[in-house]
């Protein structure tokens, strides 16, 4: 029973249920929820119910793009290569004047968000990086007991006694 796939119809009144509790449906909140499932199918189900109620999914982060410091390759060529002196082509110079401080306040809730979502991707990271470790322990601890019970059974403790 642990193996039976859930249906895509049961998935989407899943995500009905995760919507109607947190107001947004994550591919991993679903997953859960599921008791598992392959990401591809699970994002194409979110995407579908998504499409159904007119709401858009929310994208991922992709980890190999927003490694933390700490994750990321060491990489020693300089990445600004823009001479001093010549601005970006796609920016403006920022007027002080009263019409642009709605796009400022727009601007700071914008690096407001990207700081939430830089402290949520380096939590999950270090979520990584724990679970991963636990798991070298329980391989550690498992084979420590798979050679204690060879070395046992070579020196004939695990003989039948009935």
């Amino acid at each position: 029973m642990a193996n039976e796939k859930i249906s895509d119809v049961d998935l989407r009144r899943l995500c009905d249920e995760i919507a109607e509790r947190d107001g947004v449906v994550r591919i991993n909140v679903l997953r859960e929820a599921a008791g598992g499932g392959s990401y591809a199918r699970l994002a194409r189900v979110v995407d579908e119910w998504g499409a159904e109620r007119g709401r858009a999914k929310p994208r991922p982060l992709r980890l190999g793009k927003h490694r933390p410091e700490s994750a990321a390759p060491q990489n020693t060529t300089p990445q600004n290569t823009r001479p001093q002196n010549t601005r970006p082509q796609n920016t403006r110079p920022q007027n002080t004047t009263p019409q642009n401080t709605a796009s400022q306040k727009a601007e700071t809730g914008i690096g407001a968000a990207a700081a939430m979502l830089r402290e949520e991707n380096e939590m999950l990271w270090r979520m990584l990086r724990e679970e991963r470790e636990a798991r070298l322990a329980e391989i550690d601890r498992l084979n420590r007991l798979l050679d204690l019970m060879s070395r046992h059974a070579q020196a004939g403790g695990f003989e039948h006694q009935g």
